[in-house]
């Protein structure tokens, strides 16, 4: 049992069925359970895909390879890019419930949030620069900039400005990629900088090879622009939702069936807007000299429209399995404890690159290259649960993580 190997004496979670008003809730468990999950799901991406170093070249000289490139379509299918896109729109929904909170009280928000924006960039550059250069917090800040002028749309508008961003986006970069000459090869320096960073045994070393990775990376212009408003996208998505309280617990099936034609038409929309965009673009690149055949190829433009337009709908599948699952009782009681995880997510998140880099990296046990899914997707489900444990031990005794706290004392 989950439950017992996770004992420890504390308040459990509130019943995900309780009925609660979205104007005095403090925390809602759903979110914190659907927030732990999108940890676990970045946490396995960023062990399978960044720190173990493993790749489908390097698949056939493990001993593993089968299995290894099996796990890796499931991985890349059903995580890369989905977990991320999730957290994001429970962003948009924790936003929204932030908004409605002041607003009852009759504060003013936007203050309040330009200040979080500014700790949360803050706590970016600190991950960016000392431990991971993939960091999202710091586009977390900057996409949370264009939410605040957005966010008054209309309910219609904005579940229609967030459904083209989530795909629309992602689309334009690779078209710009595609008309672009040698925009994506690295640089001898930062090939040399990966190399250092995942061989050196010095963190000094480590450190400097990572500058130089993060400040070709800010480089990328349209890249991070294109990226920072696909997550406006989702932010936009979660306020939405958190407009139509699909969120409240107890209330689904009737907010459902009060707004099933705006989530049938966000749907629509959705696979419009990839339509769209793809016949857009496969015309430009044909214009421009692109061949079918090279559209059609494994990293051709056509299987980079398809990755991206089917994203949000698993997105919603994970949302709705979730759900679902949580109705069993069994389940339910299993499941809960994800929400301590997900109450402690910055603390957590920090903590995952650590693991990472002490695995895999040179300064740590130096296992890059030689670790396959196989291996890996147990490894990262078992300090996963390390990490939920941790947490429940922690918030038995504390109301929130170390850096959570940290991050109280800055916005005082």
């Amino acid at each position: 049992m989950l439950t017992k190997i996770l004992a420890i004496p504390s308040q459990p979670p509130s019943s995900i069925q309780a009925v609660v008003s979205p104007l005095s809730i403090t925390r809602i468990p759903l979110i914190d359970i659907l927030r732990g999950y999108a940890l676990f799901g970045i946490f396995l991406v960023r062990m399978v895909e960044v720190y173990s170093g493993w790749t489908t070249g390097k698949a056939s000289t493990l001993p593993t390879a089968h299995t290894d490139m099996l796990l890796h379509q499931l991985v890349a299918f059903f995580a890369i890019g989905k977990f991320r896109a999730l957290f994001s729109l429970l962003f948009g929904l924790s936003f929204y419930l932030q908004l409605q909170k002041f607003e009852q009280k009759g504060l003013s928000f936007t203050q309040n949030f330009l200040k979080r924006l500014g700790v949360l960039f803050l706590f970016g550059l600190v991950h960016t620069y000392l431990l991971w250069s993939g960091d999202i917090l710091r586009w977390y800040a900057f996409a949370g900039l264009i939410l605040i002028p957005l966010y008054k749309l209309p309910t219609r508008a904005l579940f229609f400005a967030g459904a083209v961003l989530v795909v629309t986006p992602n689309i334009a970069e690779d078209l710009y990629h595609q008309l672009s000459v040698d925009t994506t090869s690295a640089k001898p320096d930062e090939a040399l900088a990966v190399y250092t960073l995942t061989s050196t045994h010095s963190y000094w070393e480590m450190l400097k090879a990572n500058f130089i990775i993060v400040n070709a990376e800010w480089m990328n212009f349209v890249a991070n622009l294109c990226h920072v408003l696909v997550i406006t996208g989702y932010f936009l998505l979660g306020v939405w939702v958190g407009r139509l309280q699909l969120f409240i617990p107890g209330q689904w099936k009737k907010q459902y069936l009060n707004h099933k034609q705006e989530i049938f038409k966000l749907a629509i929309v959705l696979f419009s807007a990839a339509i769209i965009a793809g016949i857009i673009t496969v015309g430009a690149l044909v214009y421009a000299g692109v061949s079918i055949k090279s559209l059609f190829a494994q990293d051709g433009l056509f299987r980079v429209i398809l990755f991206h337009s089917k994203t949000p709908f698993i997105v919603l599948s994970h949302i709705v399995g979730i759900y679902i699952l949580l109705q069993i009782p069994f389940l339910q009681k299993q499941l809960s404890v994800l929400a301590y995880a997900g109450r402690m997510t910055l603390t957590n998140y920090i903590m995952q690159s650590m693991f990472g880099i002490l695995i895999f990296y040179g300064i740590g046990l130096g296992f890059w290259g030689t670790v396959g899914p196989t291996y890996c997707i147990p490894l990262t489900l078992g300090l996963f649960l390390l990490q939920v444990w941790g947490s429940k031990l922690y918030l038995s005794y504390f109301k929130s993580g170390p850096l959570e706290y940290i991050w109280r004392i800055l916005l005082r």
